[in-house]
């Protein structure tokens, strides 16, 4: 279970960080 709410973390901030790189 913890490794998978740290899987969804990281996913959460790649989709952060390739959204911000879309929008710039």
């Amino acid at each position: 279970m913890e490794a998978l709410n740290t899987v969804m973390g990281i996913a959460n901030l790649l989709g952060l960080a390739t959204t911000y790189g879309m929008s710039v």
